[in-house]
């Protein structure tokens, strides 16, 4: 069992994340991020695979989305940036999977063909859409602007090491 001052330390923490995040359900701060945490927890609830895939991109999308008309190559690219960020190495893989997932929900979406799911693929989007939103709450910039930084980070290495400093920075609040 533990002692009181333990429980107590996590009351508090668990008061402090309430704080941050109540603006956000309150409709104050970042409805985009409202909505994709309202497809996130969609998703856990699905029973059906193809929809809790459909509900993880649509979090994405409402997370790395500023355009209608955005393509998965760029969800993909700002996915992996953000969660690349103190595991470099890891992109590669980021990247291949949430853009073969990405494919899968479009062929859900239009019936073109059959779609192999499977549970694993979907924890995995669930782990890297949980992990965008924690960090994105605790990042003080406006969508647009943060997307840009994402964007500029693939090609220019002084954007990527703010980038980095920024989101480690938020990392370090949750």
């Amino acid at each position: 069992m533990k002692n009181d001052e333990e429980e107590i330390f996590l009351i508090e923490k668990t008061i402090t994340k309430y704080e941050v995040v109540k603006p956000i359900f309150q409709g104050k701060a970042k409805g985009f991020l409202r909505n994709a945490i309202d497809y996130y927890y969609r998703s856990l609830k699905d029973d059906k695979l193809e929809e809790k895939i459909i509900d993880l991109i649509i979090s994405l999308e409402s997370l790395f989305s500023n355009e209608r008309d955005e393509l998965g190559l760029r969800y993909s690219l700002r996915t992996t940036f953000l969660l690349g960020v103190g595991q470099e190495a890891e992109r590669p893989n980021i990247f291949r999977k949430v853009q073969t997932l990405y494919g899968k929900r479009s062929k859900v979406v239009h019936g073109t063909e059959d779609v192999d799911l499977e549970y694993k693929d979907i924890s995995t989007l669930q782990e890297y859409v949980r992990e965008a939103i924690k960090r994105l709450i605790h990042i003080e910039m406006s969508k647009q602007k943060f997307l840009t930084l994402l964007d500029e980070s693939v090609y220019d290495e002084e954007k990527r090491v703010l980038l980095n400093q920024i989101v480690m920075e938020a990392m370090k609040k949750w």
